[in-house]
């Protein structure tokens, strides 16, 4: 769950249902390795809630704070577009 096969190692790409559980889970597995993140990979999630984008703006927050730069958010899917929307949260974590 925490990386899918063939990705470099400092990009997480999320699985396909990005919930409470999951985001639970991969922040467990990332949190450490924050500033090792150089990228968050939305291409595979086919549904998020909000504790998936809160997952995704926290990890972003924490490797920006270790590394200088947040990770680059790659392929942000509709779903995690429209809950930034409805919370007033830029797409991109800024």
């Amino acid at each position: 769950m925490s990386k899918a096969e063939g990705a470099p190692a400092g990009v997480l790409r999320l699985p396909e249902r990005v919930d409470a559980d999951a985001a639970a889970t991969l922040y467990r597995l990332w949190h450490p390795r924050a500033a090792q993140l150089e990228a968050i990979d939305l291409g595979a999630v086919r549904a998020i809630d909000s504790a998936g984008v809160a997952l995704v703006r926290q990890l972003r927050t924490e490797a920006a704070a270790a590394r200088g730069q947040p990770p680059m958010l790659h392929n942000p899917t509709s779903g995690y577009l429209q809950i930034c929307r409805a919370h007033r949260l830029a797409a991109d974590g800024g």
